[in-house]
């Protein structure tokens, strides 16, 4: 039935022993009801350009009914397959149906993410298997995710997903070239993202910023998501969001591995949870950058476990001038992969980390590069708190190799190294100047490297002569 640009209404009724397929590409159907239907071989399910579609009614669980969750299931509602390029597509077969999901067995592009709580019914998929999953009010999709491994662990051709950073940062800084921002110190790429497994949904949510009817299906476009496929997340890409506010609540996010957050204006926090224990336990990469409003980036209400964070290995935050904490929770955290921290032009960035006074563990074993520019609020690196009205204490960093520091005029100590080889420390002279030591010998492990254009210019002579 696929092409048929005027169905609206489908009911299907009774036993299908033999359907392996059902197409619907191109349809205008709004709410696909299959519950009064016992197909117990059916492995196809297509819905590719169906911008109407509502709602997915499932037969009943069981083996005589249908199976637990399809081989292939394509959902298109956000306009990224055109009626036409769907119609040919189907046509031509389903190994050419679109290049945007060529590869993956479960393709899931929506414009409302309300329509994802009809796939609860297969929801044992999620987690288990690969998915691409785009929330999107935009009717093109251009930034890729991360590399995806095959079982070998290398690339695979899965490597077509990769990401666009180059040219959004130049986008970036040309706006605010033009506004007569300075832009002379960027972010550094870093690392490569992790290799992804296949074993795993892959989301990317972004909205249309040029249209403003589109304001009511974005401002729950995050929200809305269920929590059995955040659940299920591997690598999460939100970007280019004037209304998405907030990350869903509930999640713990316990398989997510990668994530990136960029120009969303709304968002008052990345991720809010109120979990205990262990929360955010595969996460490796995570990198923010203009983020307007901003507060926190992970705020959690709950007590964390051992197990939080241990495998975050790349901290990038960038362009959030309202950022006052990184991390703000309680319970001990173990930060003991971690290997680079960069945070950039976030002006009223109070603490990178914040422990509630009775729970203030903080362990920084593997950390090698620091890189701070322009956070002219900012106490301490490796922040403890007391209570209220007590100065925070530095933590050590045995690993510490390299510490970059610009514009950092509120910062007054440096972590305890201990090593048998001096930190380079790149810094201005005055505030190297004004550190506090801990000990004789503490700023004696670093090797001060002021920038080449600092000279004093003092007169000579007084002028009153």
């Amino acid at each position: 039935m696929e092409g048929c640009a005027r169905l609206k209404n489908l009911l299907l009724s009774g036993s299908f022993w033999n359907l392996y397929s059902l197409d619907l590409t191109g349809t205008a159907v709004e709410t696909l009801d299959l519950s009064a239907v016992t197909a117990p071989t059916l492995d196809e399910l297509f819905l590719l350009g169906c911008e109407k579609l509502c709602a997915i009614l499932w037969p009943p669980p069981g083996e005589s009914r249908r199976k637990a969750y399809l081989g292939k299931l394509r959902i298109d509602t956000a306009g990224g397959t055109t009626q036409k390029e769907a119609t040919t597509d189907a046509a031509a077969g389903s190994s050419k149906r679109s290049s945007s999901h060529a590869g993956f067995d479960w393709y899931i592009c929506v414009r409302d993410a309300r329509l994802l709580g009809s796939l609860e019914p297969v929801k044992d998929y999620f987690g288990a298997h690969e998915v691409r999953m785009e929330i999107s009010t935009t009717t093109a999709v251009k930034v890729m995710p991360p590399p995806l491994a095959d079982a070998a662990g290398a690339g695979s051709k899965k490597d077509v997903v990769k990401s666009d950073r180059g040219q959004q940062q130049a986008k970036y800084h040309a706006t605010y070239h033009a506004i007569g921002m300075p832009q002379q110190e960027q972010i550094t790429d870093g690392p490569p993202a992790p290799p992804v497994s296949p074993q795993g949904c892959y989301m990317h949510i972004q909205d249309n910023q040029q249209k403003t009817h589109a304001a009511a299906a974005a401002s729950h476009i995050m929200t809305a998501v269920p929590e059995f496929i955040c659940d299920g997340a591997k690598a999460l890409h939100v970007h280019d969001s004037l209304f998405a506010t907030a990350a869903p609540f509930d999640s713990a996010w316990n398989q997510l591995e990668w994530c990136r957050v960029e120009q969303c204006p709304g968002l008052e926090y990345v991720f809010r949870t109120a979990a205990d224990g262990a929360v955010f336990s595969k996460l490796r990469t995570m990198c923010a950058s203009h983020l307007l409003n901003a507060r926190d980036i992970f705020w959690d209400g709950g007590v964390l476990g051992p197990s939080a964070f241990k495998d975050l290995t790349l901290l990038q935050l960038y362009g959030c001038p309202r950022l006052m904490h990184v991390f703000y929770a309680g319970g001990t955290l173990r930060l003991q992969s971690l290997d680079t921290l960069e945070i950039m032009w976030c002006g009223d960035l109070l603490d990178i980390i914040w422990l509630l006074p009775e729970h203030d563990r903080i362990e920084f074993p593997n950390l090698k590069r620091i890189h701070l520019h322009e956070l002219p609020k900012l106490q301490a690196i490796l922040n403890e708190r007391g209570p209220r009205g007590s100065l925070p204490t530095s933590k050590s960093a045995p690993m510490l190799k390299t510490v970059k520091i610009r514009g950092c005029w509120s910062l007054k100590q440096l972590p305890l190294v201990g090593t048998n080889y001096k930190v380079e420390c790149d810094c201005e002279k005055e505030w190297w100047d004004g550190l506090k030591r801990y000990s004789t010998s503490h700023l004696d492990d670093y090797k001060p490297k002021h920038p080449r254009y600092y000279k004093k210019t003092m007169l000579r002579g007084s002028v009153l002569r």
